[in-house]
């Protein structure tokens, strides 16, 4: 019976983990207006977004069980079924939430078809994440695989909130690579040009000042050296300059 369910679980992990890659790869790629399934095969997707996706996949992961060993164990135990339902502070606040639901999917809606950010497919997700825990509930439709509630939400709710956040990770990746003001060395030539990526043999730059994407054939690129820009606090408390 155990290795059945890790046999479903597995299963799931390939498209799953393809599912996100993709999304990833796409938003990141569409942004400077590539098609990166044309510069690489289906199967090399889930290697060439797994590095840029574990670090925000992992602080998801920390946020997640954090908030939810902040909860309480059981919350039919604090909240019983009909218990102080009919009272006038418990329809206000079945009413607030309620109203909070609505403005948070018509905020969805707005980013998605209205907004001309680029980045409004991350607020667009970032928003829709604040609903999932109501569209997931308890996930009863895999408590023969996880019997803990607790480790079973959190589960689902990643999963699901990584999806749906993916394809908005790669459009702030891109718009972090659209402001770099770095300077890249290219056959021992500097150029002041932002790296975008490697795929398919070729050579992605991203010109700041023309707002274009420039292809280089990875064959007329003999060495290839970056400037890492100096790392600083967001406050700079301490630096020699503060001190007195």
């Amino acid at each position: 019976m155990e290795l059945i369910k890790i046999q479903k679980i597995v299963t799931l992990i390939a498209p799953y983990s393809l599912t996100v890659s993709l999304l990833y790869l796409l938003g990141f790629w569409g942004a400077f207006n590539i098609n990166i399934l044309e510069y690489i095969a289906l199967t090399d997707v889930v290697k060439h977004a797994l590095n840029p996706l574990v670090f925000s996949v992992l602080l998801l992961c920390l946020s997640t069980f954090i908030g939810s060993s902040l909860l309480p164990k059981n919350v039919m135990e604090v909240l019983p079924p009909g218990g102080g339902a009919h009272l006038l502070v418990a329809k206000y606040s079945r009413f607030s939430f309620s109203l909070i639901v609505i403005l948070l999917f018509v905020a969805v809606i707005y980013f998605l078809l209205f907004s001309d950010s680029e980045n409004r497919w991350y607020q667009a997700g970032f928003l829709a994440v604040l609903i999932i825990p109501l569209v997931i509930g308890e996930s009863e439709f895999i408590k023969d695989e996880i019997p803990n509630r607790m480790l079973r939400f959190s589960i689902v709710y990643i999963m699901v909130s990584t999806i749906l956040l993916s394809y908005g990770w790669g459009v702030n990746k891109a718009i972090d690579i659209k402001a770099d003001q770095s300077i890249i060395i290219i056959n021992d030539k500097k150029i002041q040009k932002s790296y975008i990526g490697r795929a398919g043999g070729y050579l992605f730059l991203w010109n700041n000042s023309l707002k274009e994407v420039e292809v280089v054939q990875s064959g007329e690129v003999k060495n290839l050296r970056f400037t890492i820009p100096e790392k600083k606090p967001v406050f700079n408390w301490f630096s020699e300059q503060n001190k007195t």
